[in-house]
C-alpha cells in the first residue's frame, strides 16, 4: 500500500449508505398519523401490505427516528390496570359460576333425596 498511495493510512469506511426507507419521511409520517398507536411490527405489516416493501422492525425504528417521528407507547401502568381489570372479571365470573352450579347441584340433591324418602303415614 506505501508503494502505490505512499502511505499506509486506512482508507474511509462506511460513506453514503442509506436505508431502504431513506426519502420516504412523508409516507411514514402519514402512516403514524393513521395508526399513532401502532407497535413497530404492525407498521412493518402497514408498510409490507401498502406498499409492497417489506421491511424489519429495525427498519422502522431507524426511518422513525431519522424522521424524527416518535412512537406513542402505552404505559405499564395502565397495561397493568388492564390486566388486573380482566383478572377481577375472570375470579368474579369463576365464583358467579360455580356458585350456580352449587346451587343447582344442592337442589338436585335435596330433590333426589325426597324422592328416595318415603314419608310415613
Amino acid at each position: 500500500m506505501k508503494k502505490t498511495q505512499g502511505h499506509v493510512k486506512p482508507k474511509q469506511q462506511g460513506g453514503a449508505m442509506k436505508g431502504q426507507l431513506n426519502g420516504l419521511g412523508t409516507q411514514l409520517a402519514a402512516m403514524v398519523e393513521k395508526y399513532p398507536d401502532a407497535t413497530l411490527s404492525e407498521y412493518c405489516e402497514y408498510w409490507g401490505t401498502t406498499y409492497n416493501q417489506w421491511v424489519s422492525t429495525s427498519t422502522i425504528c431507524r426511518a422513525l427516528k431519522k424522521s424524527k417521528l416518535t412512537l406513542k407507547k402505552k404505559t405499564l401502568g395502565k397495561l397493568k390496570i388492564e390486566q388486573l381489570k380482566i383478572e377481577q372479571l375472570k375470579i368474579e365470573n369463576y365464583f358467579i359460576f360455580h356458585s350456580a352450579m352449587r346451587t343447582a347441584y344442592t337442589q338436585f340433591v335435596i330433590s333426589h333425596f325426597h324422592s328416595q324418602i318415603q314419608m310415613p303415614k
